[in-house]
């Protein structure tokens, strides 16, 4: 698009990068893995440490992402219809 000397600029919308999805993939991961340190009575928690027992590596990774995106779904049910997902245990606020 080209536009002309007497024609104002218009911002465009930037698109999601994927630098963006990648931040926000690794922002994830990292929260499952504290979510399994502190939340280790929870319902995922036990279904993440037995599906990988006696796993190591690639296996561990890739249900690190699947646990990941299953905190995200409970997450996003607490803050919509108040649904507190089985097991986990929720402070007082400050």
């Amino acid at each position: 698009m080209v536009t002309m000397p007497n024609e104002p600029e218009v911002p465009q919308r930037l698109p999601f990068h994927h630098s963006t999805r990648t931040l926000s993939r690794r922002g994830l991961i990292q929260l499952a893995w504290r979510f399994l340190r502190f939340q280790k009575d929870s319902a995922l928690a036990q279904w993440y440490r037995t599906r990988t027992e006696g796993a190591k590596g690639a296996r561990k990774t890739s249900l690190i992402v699947a646990l990941a995106r299953k905190l995200l779904i409970a997450l996003w049910r607490l803050v919509t219809i108040g649904e507190v997902p089985q097991g986990i245990v929720l402070r007082q606020a400050a």
